[in-house]
């Protein structure tokens, strides 16, 4: 599974939605598998594939580009949601 997707999500605890966009390059656990970019807040970093189940994805996320503005070392799960890419910050 490699490619890229780009949109806008909406965070727990956040009331407006930002901009993110995600590079993938391979689906090898633990490895350092994806990129991430957060536009609005001018920060990004690596996603490491953690585990998967019939709802969706795990991915752990670590800021390296201005990590005081993104919430760092945090978890995320994707999702299908009505042919749409769910994406949800932890």
């Amino acid at each position: 599974m490699a490619g890229s997707w780009q949109g806008y999500v909406i965070e727990d605890g956040r009331s407006d939605p930002y901009h993110v966009s995600i590079t993938l390059r391979s689906v090898n656990k633990g490895e350092k598998e994806a990129d991430i970019w957060h536009k609005d807040y001018n920060c990004g970093g690596y996603l490491k594939y953690i585990g998967i189940n019939k709802n969706g994805i795990y991915i752990f996320r670590e800021i390296l580009t201005n990590k005081g503005t993104c919430i760092d070392n945090g978890y995320i799960f994707v999702t299908m949601l009505d042919e749409k890419f769910g994406y949800m910050d932890s």
